[in-house]
């Protein structure tokens, strides 16, 4: 049965619910409806009736007042609540030593072998570095493709006008558990003028929280962008010091100084970073990050707080990517179709069509 309830904002304007509120529901759920209604995390509504209060855990019948308008509803005032950046701090996890093992990104020397699955490693592509595993780029051909999907472990389903980066992806060591799924290539070769980036500027991360989607609404279910999670099982690894990856976005480039990372994650990008997976206005509690070597290949999470550098120099510059199979979205705006066909995994990827800047 509909409860007459009017939602309204602060400042006096409609929240429009459908479907209605329900005589049964719980006030938690009308909170979540609001805050997806308003393209905010439930934790940032307050919810008002008169003067007081709506706490979670009663229903909406348990506590709301006889009607107090003319037309026999009752209002009810939503009020959202900016966080400060000391509360934003709880939704951060960071390293707290160098010493420490990695949290949110990680070189190839850091992960367990034994979960790379089969191994492509081969030396003239590949050999041990200071501090890294290097990596060959390809001579450049001006290739800029985005989000390509193929299957991992298959080089078959790689366009060949790309194949000369099977090397790169090899020397991933994508995990066996990865393979036969949907990944995502991206490669972008380009000169790039000084003081301009190449890619993304500003600190940000893949997840862009609350996104509204091509139905006019926010959701509530987490925006994947690969995942990523690093874990270590001290009983049962052959090399309990090393974690494993499960997941995640491998990444390189050829140029020193053209991208930065950080070792801290956001546990709840939905209630931290702002328009598209924005960082800028938690830059000062990050600190400094971490200088990407060049020509070596980085894993990261979605979560990975990361930025693209302006260049102290012109410098051509190559940049690779691979997002492994945990992707919500796909832009064909923004993307590259496959010839041979390889399309994202309807299972798990939704395509949505129009610009992702658009939402």
């Amino acid at each position: 049965m509909a409860l007459p309830v009017q939602i309204l904002t602060a400042n006096g304007a409609s929240v429009p619910l459908e479907p209605s509120p329900g005589r049964d529901d719980p006030i938690a759920a009308l909170r979540s409806q609001v805050a997806l209604a308003l393209g905010k995390h439930h934790s940032q509504i307050q919810l008002l009736c008169s003067e007081t209060i709506l706490t979670d855990g009663p229903l909406l019948n348990e506590v709301l007042p006889s009607p107090n308008t003319g037309d026999g509803a009752v209002t009810i005032t939503a009020v959202v609540q900016q966080l400060s950046i000391e509360e934003m701090k709880n939704h951060i996890q960071m390293r707290k030593g160098w010493d420490q093992k990695p949290l949110a990104f990680a070189t190839m020397d850091w992960i367990d072998p034994d979960n790379y699955g089969r191994s492509y490693r081969k030396e003239r592509f590949l050999w041990r570095g200071n501090g890294g595993t290097d990596v060959i780029f390809p001579e450049p051909q001006d290739i800029n493709v985005n989000m390509l999907p193929f299957v991992m472990g298959q080089m078959i389903s790689v366009p060949e006008e790309y194949q000369h980066y099977w090397p790169m992806i090899e020397a991933c060591n994508i995990p066996k558990e990865e393979h036969g799924k949907v990944g995502y290539l991206t490669v972008h070769e380009s000169m790039v003028p000084k003081g301009q980036s190449q890619r993304r500027p500003g600190l940000h991360i893949e997840t862009p929280g609350l996104v509204m989607t091509e139905d006019g609404k926010y959701h509530n279910h987490p925006f994947m962008w690969g995942c990523g999670l690093l874990r270590t099982d001290a009983e049962h690894d052959k090399h309990p010091e090393l974690p494993k990856v499960e997941g995640g976005i491998y990444m390189a480039s050829n140029v020193a100084n053209s991208c930065e990372v950080w070792q801290a994650l956001i546990t709840d990008p939905g209630l931290v970073v702002g328009h598209h997976g924005d960082l800028e206005h938690i830059r000062e509690v990050l600190g400094k990050g971490h200088l990407m070597e060049p020509n070596t290949i980085y894993w990261l999470t979605d979560k990975t707080p990361h930025e693209a550098l302006p260049l102290k120099e012109e410098a051509y510059r190559q940049f690779f990517r691979v997002v492994t199979s945990a992707l919500s979205a796909w832009f064909p705006e923004h993307s590259a179709e496959n010839r041979l066909g390889t399309t994202p995994d309807p299972t798990v990827t939704k395509i949505i069509e129009g610009s992702k800047f658009d939402m």
